[in-house]
């Protein structure tokens, strides 16, 4: 759908077509509640896994996943516990948080093993995992090799850009305040979704004003979807699992295409360089001009992204 189109026809179109998606809901280890969206395209061959970066809901993935029915394949995408539909396990829905990173791969395999799977006998699965849902998504096919045929990592987080002190540094500190008792605080700088602050000319995940509205109507048409700050223990998470990602790099053998965002503000591309070097079958497609959501960026990258992750499937 063109961004101009869209701008347009985003309330009346697009979030009524991904509301009236088939839906489902399961109960992790946990006791949280976890939610889901499916398409169901006539004759499909293939399905598509999709797992959102930090803060996004599965709505966000609306036109995607329209896009993707109009070629013929399905989608599945979660809502992680902590955000989206998905239950939170703090009292503050806003915050982003998880106890242990691995609880996010727990969810996937859960999922995978008592929805996807059962509903996609005969089908050729395939995983696009976007920032965090890449890391996730990585873990994932790590313990489970034979599941995918394919997967697209769109800007990974395998190096969270933690400016201006670093990772190393940013690191220290969570731990420091997680000894302290302080491991479900929002980090420094961070706290619960404003609106009002959430602006255009402030926002350095996507050049298009059109797909940036159509988020941001997500989040206020359906407050429960939107999420603010992570907290201390999710960075803390997140940075170690990251740095581990190149330990086990040689052991993700289905062909990798991963794609990166020449101006992103909240992932480093070099950990993402050597992991493709060390994979077995990873190909790096730069995007110079895209921030960190090349699949929700203008037309012209987007289109670009788009026909790129369908020719990969193929």
């Amino acid at each position: 759908m063109p961004e101009e189109e869209l701008g347009r026809t985003k309330a009346s179109t697009l979030l009524p077509y991904f509301e009236k998606l088939p839906s489902g809901e399961l109960v992790n280890s946990q006791g949280l509640v976890l939610r889901y969206r499916y398409s169901s395209p006539p004759e499909a061959k293939k399905a598509l896994v999709i797992l959102p970066g930090r803060t996004e809901p599965a709505m966000k993935y609306a036109e995607l996943i329209r896009d993707l029915e109009a070629q013929g394949i399905r989608a599945f995408v979660l809502d992680h516990q902590g955000q989206g539909s998905s239950q939170r396990s703090l009292s503050d829905p806003d915050k982003g948080h998880v106890a242990d990173f691995a609880d996010y791969v727990r969810d996937v395999k859960l999922w995978m093993d008592t929805v996807v799977l059962p509903a996609t006998g005969g089908q050729e699965l395939y995983l696009l995992g976007h920032s965090m849902g890449g890391l996730i998504g990585t873990y994932y096919v790590r313990d489970n090799p034979k599941v995918f045929r394919k997967m697209v990592l769109s800007t990974p987080l395998f190096e969270l850009a933690a400016e201006p002190v670093g990772e190393t540094v940013a690191r220290g500190i969570f731990w420091i305040l997680k000894t302290l008792g302080k491991g479900e605080d929002y980090i420094l700088g961070r706290g619960p979704y404003v609106p009002q602050e959430d602006t255009y000319s402030e926002n350095f995940v996507t050049h298009s004003r059109a797909r940036f509205d159509m988020n941001k109507l997500i989040y206020t048409k359906r407050r429960e979807t939107a999420l603010g700050g992570p907290t201390v223990n999710w960075g803390l998470e997140i940075i170690d699992r990251s740095r581990e990602v190149l330990s086990f790099a040689e052991q993700i053998k289905l062909p990798v295409l991963l794609l990166q965002a020449g101006l992103d503000r909240y992932v480093k591309p070099e950990r993402q360089n050597e992991f493709c070097k060390l994979a077995r079958d990873c190909r790096i497609s730069t995007y110079p001009e895209a921030y960190h959501e090349i699949l929700n960026e203008t037309d012209r990258i987007r289109s670009r992204a788009l026909a790129e992750l369908l020719a990969f499937l193929r």
